[in-house]
């Protein structure tokens, strides 16, 4: 009977080991967490995936070399500094889509401004030819 516990302990013990391994190597440096943060944000933005696709994808290769090389016991200091490049091009992503979105905007409301224009000069020969 006591056997059977230190059996059924040892196993459970042996399960959560290996359940824990991964997250504590995640949690180990911050960097990576920061970085995956901000990719995740600007993953969530259907903004962003619709105006800077390009730079999310740059962003996702760049978060993945940094969890390869933290995964494989990498230098801490080459980590931090593939994690950095990873958090910086999410930004960018997020900064391009919010560019691209004011760009549209801009185009749409000069647009806007050229058919108010041509309809008063419109309005205005109609009234000279009465």
């Amino acid at each position: 009977m006591i056997a059977r516990k230190v059996l059924l302990l040892a196993a459970t013990l042996v399960a959560t080991g290996c359940a824990m391994t991964p997250e504590a190597n995640l949690s180990t440096n911050p960097s990576i967490e920061s970085a995956r943060s901000t990719y995740r944000q600007a993953a969530a933005s259907q903004e962003v995936r619709l105006r800077a696709p390009v730079e999310l994808e740059v962003a996702e290769r760049a978060l993945a070399e940094a969890d390869r090389l933290s995964n494989s016991g990498a230098d801490p200091a080459i980590v931090a500094h593939h994690a950095y490049l990873a958090e910086q091009r999410a930004r960018i992503a997020m900064t391009s889509a919010e560019y691209r979105k004011a760009e549209a905007a801009l185009a749409i409301s000069g647009e806007q401004r050229d058919r108010v224009l041509i309809e008063a000069r419109n309005r205005e020969l109609e009234a000279q030819s009465r």
